[in-house]
């Protein structure tokens, strides 16, 4: 009989490397979690930015206003959770 205990060496080396290959961005991906959470941040102080200026004349923000600004903040956060979500997401 042939022994092939080389062969269960291989799969294994071979199922070591795949996996570390396959987590290898997730680990080294600070800059672009980085680069998402600055961007989320500018976006948001934009929106507050735009909020203040529309609140300093001195008319209360309609419903539709309201709902503007919400449907904006919601974008910003439903954006920034993609990115994490795709980051980590396994290929």
């Amino acid at each position: 009989m042939l022994s092939l205990e080389w062969l269960q060496v291989v799969a294994l080396v071979a199922t070591s490397i795949a996996t570390v290959v396959g987590v290898w961005e997730s680990v080294f991906a600070y800059r672009k979690l980085w680069n998402l959470n600055n961007v989320a941040m500018a976006d948001l102080d934009r929106l507050k930015r735009s909020i203040e200026y529309r609140l300093s004349n001195g008319v209360p923000v309609g419903d539709n206003e309201a709902d503007a600004f919400f449907a904006e903040l919601d974008k910003i956060l439903t954006d920034v959770d993609q990115g994490w979500v795709d980051t980590y997401r396994g290929k």
